[in-house]
């Protein structure tokens, strides 16, 4: 009889890993008027982030320009910073209209910009970003390859470009009540199968 019970034993497991369901936070777009203003819980790496798209010039919305108020501090994080906005933030109607994002006001792209280091250009301090530029329709998005490095010291008067101001995730996920009922399960079924067969 106890082969067929590990059988059983084993098709319980298995059963329970397939129903099981994985925690994963879901994006939520900020939408104000219309606009995409920004995002919550965008995945980067293994790492969650709030994002906003602000205008605004390096020294009034980076404590003066200064890089230690970027979250990201090289160009591989911000770039993936940028890839994550086109996969998962910049989607649907935000991926087909450029317009729609806050900051952006012109139907040809939107470039959204996530900075890593400064500096001095023509007496100017500004931003050493990546960038993420999304083109209307089914156009294939661009983003910057790696060792070019896009200067910008102001965005507010410009209707194709905005700042990408990141933030380490406000909202910490719950834990999943159906995940850890799962858990308990298994370790149900583990603890009955030993306490009748023992180690062998």
């Amino acid at each position: 009889m106890r082969k067929p019970l590990g059988y059983l034993h084993a098709l319980l497991i298995l059963s329970l890993m397939f129903f099981c369901p994985v925690s994963n936070a879901a994006v939520t777009w900020q939408v104000e008027n219309g606009k995409l203003i920004g995002a919550k819980d965008v995945q980067v790496g293994t790492s969650t982030y709030d994002v906003a798209f602000v205008d605004g010039s390096c020294n009034s919305l980076f404590a003066g320009c200064d890089p230690a108020t970027f979250v990201f501090k090289s160009f591989d994080g911000a770039h993936a910073a940028s890839i994550a906005l086109h996969d998962s933030v910049l989607v649907g109607i935000y991926d087909t209209d450029p317009a729609l994002t806050a900051g952006c006001s012109h139907y040809l792209d939107c470039a959204i910009y996530t900075p890593y280091n400064t500096a001095t250009r023509w007496g100017n301090e500004e931003a050493i970003s990546s960038v993420i530029i999304n083109f209307p329709g089914d156009r294939i998005d661009a983003s910057n390859m790696y060792g070019m490095k896009f200067f910008w010291s102001d965005t507010t008067s410009e209707p194709r470009t905005v700042f990408a101001i990141w933030s380490v995730a406000s909202n910490v996920p719950e834990p999943n009540m159906a995940l850890m009922l799962c858990v308990g399960f298994l370790c149900l079924a583990s603890w009955r199968h030993r306490a009748i067969f023992g180690h062998r």
